[in-house]
């Protein structure tokens, strides 16, 4: 599915490696302040050994052969809901931030085209709702008693944290705490940047839909065999 995706748009040249996108952004960010922890990635630890995937997602990332700068990040919708695309987004939103103009494109194959609504609302509800310094705050000392507690967040500590529930959505605090529990207060403070709403706003920061014509179903018994 994902080749399909490539392969119709030859507008673009596909990143797939996770060197090919690094040496490109290393190349074309002129951002003194962007460090190589700021791209997206996941740190395993295993004894006394740490091991760094730049990345993870392993998705496509499309540079315009032609035209303006605006590098297309593919995502493949896999589920009805869209709670891996939320901690996609997170992950990639100082590299989002950075660039500045930026597409994502959702492959959306027809099973899933019911849930389209769903995973637009996630990108503006994670992109373009920057977090008040007051909730920001609130969530740092409740994220922490959670951590603590080794619990899920299911209860809200006060009144104002109802709110914020109410209005950011749990989905949002959920996707947020689950990130937070890998890179700690720096994802509550990336959480209250206005840059990416406003990017949005005037068009720079863009969401694209594309259903897939093809069927797939005939492939789900290969799924998992080596």
């Amino acid at each position: 599915m994902i080749l399909d995706g490539v392969v119709a748009d030859r507008n673009y040249t596909w990143l797939g490696t996770e060197r090919d996108k690094r040496n490109y952004f290393d190349r074309a960010l002129d951002a003194p302040h962007f460090k190589p922890t700021d791209y997206p990635h996941v740190t395993y630890r295993a004894g006394g050994e740490e091991t760094t995937r730049y990345f993870p997602d392993k998705l496509p990332i499309g540079i315009e052969k032609h035209g303006f700068q605006r590098p297309v990040f593919l995502y493949l919708v896999t589920r009805d809901v869209p709670v891996d695309f939320r901690l996609f987004l997170i992950r990639h939103a100082e590299l989002f931030r950075t660039v500045r103009r930026f597409t994502v494109r959702l492959l959306i194959p027809r099973r899933f085209r019911k849930s389209t609504s769903l995973y637009r609302f996630a990108f503006r509800d994670e992109l373009a709702m920057p977090i008040d310094p007051t909730t920001a705050e609130r969530l740092q000392a409740y994220f922490q008693r959670r951590q603590h507690a080794r619990g899920h967040l299911t209860e809200q500590a006060d009144a104002e944290l109802e709110k914020a529930f109410r209005t950011f959505g749990s989905a949002r605090f959920k996707a947020l705490y689950r990130w937070w529990l890998h890179r700690g207060d720096p994802v509550i403070w990336a959480a209250q940047s206005p840059v990416l709403r406003d990017a949005i706003a005037y068009g720079e920061g863009r969401l694209e839909c594309v259903e897939l014509s093809r069927q797939y179903l005939q492939l789900t018994s290969l799924v998992g065999v080596a």
